[in-house]
C-alpha cells in the first residue's frame, strides 16, 4: 500500500497510533448484595470495608441488613441507597449509636457534639 517513501498511510495522516489501542478493563472493588427495603428486592454495592461494618453493627445490634436498610431508606427518600447506606456507617462508627446513625441519614449531618 506504501510504493511512494513519502505517502502517508491513513493512520498517520489521522494522526491515530498505527498500533490498535486496547483498552484496560479496570475490576471493581465493590461488592454486591441483595438486599430488601420492606417488600422490594434490590442490589446494593459497597466497598468490602462498609459491608464489614454493617456485619458488626447487625451483630451488636442484633438486627438483619434488610432491617437496617429499610429504616435507612424510609428516613433518606431523596438520596441514592447506598449514599445514605454509607453515611449511616460513618455516623454510627463515630456516634456508636443506631439512633444518632439514623438522624443523620435523615439530616444528611452528623452531630459531632
Amino acid at each position: 500500500m506504501k510504493d511512494d517513501p513519502r505517502q502517508k498511510t491513513p493512520s498517520e495522516t489521522s494522526g491515530q497510533s498505527p498500533r490498535p489501542h486496547t483498552h484496560r478493563q479496570r475490576r471493581s472493588t465493590l461488592l454486591s448484595r441483595n438486599i430488601r427495603i420492606g417488600r422490594h428486592r434490590t442490589s446494593v454495592r459497597l466497598e468490602p470495608i462498609f459491608w464489614d461494618i454493617l456485619g458488626h453493627i447487625l451483630e451488636r445490634e442484633q438486627t438483619s441488613v434488610h432491617k437496617v436498610c429499610t429504616q435507612i431508606a424510609e428516613r433518606a427518600p431523596n438520596l441514592p441507597l447506598t449514599s445514605a447506606i454509607r453515611i449511616f456507617l460513618i455516623a454510627y462508627a463515630w456516634r456508636a449509636g443506631m439512633s444518632s446513625a439514623l438522624e443523620a441519614v435523615k439530616t444528611g449531618k452528623i452531630n459531632l457534639f
